[in-house]
């Protein structure tokens, strides 16, 4: 079961959906086992090769993987913050803005890989290109926010309309 760093907050002003707890963990796990899969990739490397360049190749390339595992890392702990104005993702790295006027879909999907007999999660998109029904990958611009099948019950029945009455103003 995953748990948020904080409870979703809402008010009359703005809803507020913190990032997954869980979702660190598992993402620190990931991130060490890739981590050592590409030290062990890397060492092969080298050994196969006595050569500066190839050597040089697979440095840059852990360096990279480094920065990219990193980045994946800090971009999964954005907070959601739904208003008037319109709906904000801010991260330590990322900062993504729709306004109302751009948002042309409002709605929710399956996560990859997820059951569509018995789904235990669900994500709430905010895209601003028309989205297709049933699809299964968003195109654009959009923010995507995961959310539990409970809390996005709790959101489809509260807080959806507050969000489409924003969007109607």
């Amino acid at each position: 079961m995953q748990k948020r760093v904080r409870p979703l907050f809402y008010s009359d002003e703005q809803i507020v959906i913190p990032p997954y707890r869980f979702n660190r963990v598992l993402f620190i796990l990931e991130a060490v086992t890739a981590g050592i899969m590409l030290i062990l990739l890397v060492s092969e490397l080298t050994a196969l090769s006595n050569t500066k360049p190839l050597q040089l190749l697979a440095h840059i390339l852990l360096f990279l993987s480094a920065v990219l595992l990193a980045f994946s890392f800090l971009q999964n702990l954005a907070v959601v913050t739904i208003n008037e104005e319109g709906v904000t993702a801010k991260g330590p790295v990322t900062r993504k803005r729709l306004l109302w006027p751009e948002i042309q879909t409002m709605d929710f999907v399956l996560p990859l890989g997820a059951s569509r007999r018995a789904p235990k999660d669900r994500t709430l998109c905010f895209a601003a290109e028309p989205q297709r029904p049933g699809r299964v990958r968003t195109k654009g611009r959009c923010i995507l926010v995961p959310l539990t099948m409970e809390e996005s019950q709790t959101f489809e029945a509260e807080l959806l309309p507050r969000c489409q009455h924003w969007r109607q103003q």
